[in-house]
């Protein structure tokens, strides 16, 4: 048994079983929050802020208070900058106060725009220790600023012993707040929904401004110093936060197949596909026509029954049906027309059917577009 186990493990268990798990996960739906959700969460943050000012202003010992603020400020920065929970509640006491709020490049700011002149002084930055050992920027807003400045104040009130933590937990020496499960918990509080709150985790909210970079269309240097902020790599931010890749085969790439298969591609030509927009009836080209030439053939089977049976004419006159023959060259005009159509068997569009008959109108005269499309079905199903 034990030597069964050995030859045959890695090939009968272990091989299944990573395949399956990879199977699993390519059919994993990417959830990503939704931005009203974000605006609910940023809102409520605020207000907890301001309301939690207030009370510690009153009563500079009430620790609840004092809590609170700091759960709010903790998870304003967290909203804002999307960071990774663990290195936000590790944001040094230290590395806080120590930060200038005079730049050391004021000679470059001329080259900046106004908006982004006023964002600037309105934005305090400081540089935390993230994954790796990277130096990850932090922005702070002027409320949350005001926040941390007032815990910072009344900071001796709720600890005996010198904690090194930004976010520490009151009356210990070096314990944190838990960001994941603080965060948790005011998002379902906001939101009074598990899946909602479920969303609104930081790898998805990473993943959610990496996919607004992407609508955006930000060039290679804007996305590095996206990826620089978010403290990885450019190949990181492509490769696992970017549009979910459902989204990009279903609403680009089968863009691009739609295309090939019922449109002339050369009038979009030198396009990118964001630049590329399709037609209503190009994506239900596929269906409709296959309905719509089914529908037609099967009436004409029917047709030619009822003529056939002789309980039909039984009292009537017969009624003489004249047919018009194909000619030699209407077919061969028909068939290189329609080669692509008749090569990957899709029936043509009236549109291109009646393109045809004006390029050929002397040809074409006495034939109606329904028959020349009933043609071409007929002889590539009867292949």
């Amino acid at each position: 048994m034990t030597k069964l186990l050995e030859n045959e493990w890695s090939m009968e268990v272990s091989t299944e079983a990573n395949k399956n798990l990879n199977i699993k996960r390519f059919n994993k739906p990417t959830i990503i929050p939704v931005t009203e959700d974000l605006q609910k969460m940023k809102i409520y943050l605020d207000n907890l802020i301001s309301e939690s000012k207030l009370k510690l202003e009153e009563n500079n010992k009430d620790e609840t208070a004092y809590k609170s603020l700091i759960e709010a400020t903790y998870c304003s920065l967290l909203l804002f900058n999307k960071k990774r929970v663990g290195e936000l509640q590790r944001l040094l006491l230290d590395t806080y106060e120590k930060h200038l709020n005079t730049s050391s490049s004021k000679e470059f700011e001329k080259f900046l725009s106004p908006s982004e002149k006023i964002l600037l002084k309105k934005l305090k930055r400081i540089v935390i220790k993230g994954k790796r050992s990277r130096g990850v920027p932090v922005l702070v807003d002027k409320a949350t600023e005001a926040g941390i400045d007032l815990t910072i104040k009344h900071r001796h009130n709720f600890f005996e012993v010198y904690n090194p933590y930004l976010f520490g937990t009151c009356h210990t020496e070096d314990s944190t707040i838990s960001g994941y499960h603080v965060f948790s918990k005011h998002a379902l509080r906001v939101l009074k929904d598990k899946s909602k709150a479920k969303a609104l985790t930081s790898t998805r909210m990473r993943k959610h401004l990496a996919t607004i970079s992407q609508i955006l269309k930000m060039d290679n240097e804007d996305l590095e110093q996206l990826a620089t902020f978010m403290g990885h790599t450019t190949k990181t931010h492509a490769e696992w936060y970017r549009l979910p890749l459902d989204i990009i085969q279903t609403a680009k790439v089968s863009k691009l197949l739609l295309l090939a298969q019922n449109s002339d591609i050369t009038e979009f030509k030198g396009r990118n596909l964001n630049e590329i927009n399709i037609g209503d009836e190009i994506v239900e080209t596929q269906s409709e026509s296959e309905e719509e030439t089914e529908k037609m053939v099967m009436e004409s089977k029917n047709d030619q029954k009822r003529c056939a049976s002789p309980k039909a004419n039984t009292n009537k006159k017969k009624k003489t049906i004249t047919r018009n023959a194909w000619s030699k060259e209407e077919r061969e005009v028909t068939e290189i027309f329609f080669e692509k159509h008749i090569k990957n068997k899709i029936p043509p569009k009236k549109e291109e059917v009646e393109n045809l008959i004006a390029r050929h109108p002397e040809l074409f005269k006495n034939r109606k577009w329904d028959v020349i499309k009933a043609y071409v079905y007929n002889k590539y199903t009867k292949k």
